[in-house]
């Protein structure tokens, strides 16, 4: 579907129809807890040349939930200590994925590692 950019002047209003040419993953942890929770953004990059969140239409995924699971709304929360790849959607554009790393256990806690 078209993403349509409205920019509001101070006495016009103009509808431009602008392309999503890619997605980034923005917000990333260093590391993450175990239950702990992290809220991620998908930043659009679009045929404008600009640069804005896309707050709807995203598909979060998460490639081992076992480790760490993300909703709908983007919050990713750490389950166990492990690798992890989220990726953000719209329609066909997939973003690079968000890679985690191993990380030894901490004082008992267990950690999500994120490069």
């Amino acid at each position: 579907a078209p993403i349509t950019l409205v920019v509001t002047g101070a006495t016009s209003k103009t509808t431009t129809e602008v392309k999503l040419l890619s997605l980034e993953i923005k917000g990333s942890p260093q590391q993450l807890a175990a239950n702990e929770r992290v809220k991620l953004y998908a930043i659009g990059k679009f045929s404008n040349n600009r640069e804005a969140a896309v707050k709807t239409g995203i598909r979060w995924e998460s490639k081992n939930p076992s480790i760490a699971t993300i909703d709908g709304k983007g919050t990713l929360v750490g389950r166990s200590e492990g690798d992890v790849e989220i990726i953000a959607r719209y329609g066909e554009i997939a973003s690079p994925p968000l890679n985690s790393c191993p990380l030894e256990a901490l004082s008992g806690s267990k950690r999500v590692q994120f490069r």
